[in-house]
């Protein structure tokens, strides 16, 4: 599955972010403060993923099922802790996002 991921996500995350930044563009009052917060987040999603994530997940890949080194309960942890901030950011960005939409129709 890693290996779909790593083809498939990036154009989507990519488009998403600029279609985030495109509505806050052409939105106005809070609409526009709205796509651009969502824009932010899913940015933040997208950097803690590349850069805490995958170099994370690459690494336990390594490692010998029958002999986990010593700190893999700490790196367990940190790897949950960044997913949870990735996980909240990235749904934080959906409804913040979606009330974006919601706003800018109602208008």
């Amino acid at each position: 599955m890693d290996s779909w991921f790593r083809v498939i996500m990036p154009p989507y995350w990519n488009a998403t972010a600029l279609v985030l930044v495109v509505a806050a563009f052409l939105s106005r009052g809070q609409a526009r403060w709205m796509f651009g917060v969502a824009a932010l987040l899913l940015i933040v999603s997208l950097v803690v993923t590349v850069r805490v994530e995958v170099p994370m997940n690459r690494s336990i890949a390594t490692w010998d099922p029958n002999a986990p080194p010593a700190n893999w309960a700490q790196v367990r942890d940190h790897w949950l802790a960044f997913h949870r901030l990735r996980a909240a950011s990235g749904t934080l960005a959906f409804v913040v996002a979606t009330l974006g939409l919601v706003r800018g129709t109602a208008g």
